[in-house]
């Protein structure tokens, strides 16, 4: 068990495993006041807004989803691959049929909404990426 303290005054949260009560079965009730909409803990993919969706339409793991995107190495901006002018991918949310960055941020955008998604390495390839037009560790930009 673990006590935890909220100082709502300088956002601070407190786990404190040597208090007197911990171990002790305690109920509490948290509150989320606040969602910062630049930016995501959703496995390190930071998300950048371009153009709001219908924000009631989100994709569940399992769905089929359809998107556009060009894809853009982060150090340069060297454009990798583009779907502009072509038809769009097609995936299974949550199937890793994508790459984990792009699979994770998918579901958290509703149908219509544009952003930027800045996805580091270990979201994207790695060390082993698909081909020589990425170096290995290469952080990527996805504009959606």
């Amino acid at each position: 068990g673990r006590v935890v303290s909220i100082d709502k005054e300088n956002r601070c949260l407190t786990i404190d495993e040597n208090h007197e009560y911990a171990g002790k079965d305690l109920r509490f009730w948290l509150e989320l006041v606040h969602i910062d909409s630049s930016s995501s803990a959703w496995s390190g993919v930071t998300v950048e807004p371009v153009k709001p969706g219908d924000g009631r339409t989100y994709a569940a793991v399992g769905d089929l989803v359809r998107i556009h995107y060009v894809a853009q190495l982060a150090s340069n901006g060297k454009i990798l691959d583009s779907t502009l002018g072509k038809e769009a991918l097609r995936f299974k949310v949550g199937s890793r049929q994508v790459i984990r960055g792009l699979d994770d941020a998918i579901s958290n955008l509703s149908v219509g909404e544009r952003a930027k998604l800045y996805i580091p390495s270990e979201f994207g390839y790695g060390q082993n990426p698909l081909n020589s037009m990425i170096p290995p560790d290469s952080n990527l930009i996805f504009e959606v």
